[in-house]
């Protein structure tokens, strides 16, 4: 079985500490496959974990708010 790329997985190569601040615009909708979802979420968690400051459109609804979540989470 080949093995699933996730984005928690993307990121990791990533300096993220040269990141202070990112601006972050999606869908008011969780879109129509949970994947999407979980994505925001575990990218919510990677900017918190990692010191980085989210800025987006504010809403708290669909994936914009799933990813504010995270963060705050």
């Amino acid at each position: 079985m080949p093995q699933v790329e996730t984005v928690r997985d993307r990121l990791r190569p990533v300096e993220l500490s040269a990141l202070k601040t990112v601006c972050v615009y999606c869908g008011s909708s969780p879109g129509t496959d949970p994947a999407f979802a979980a994505a925001a979420d575990t990218l919510g968690s990677l900017l918190a974990e990692n010191g980085i400051g989210l800025v987006y459109g504010g809403g708290d609804v669909g994936l914009m708010g799933i990813l504010a979540r995270a963060v705050l989470r």
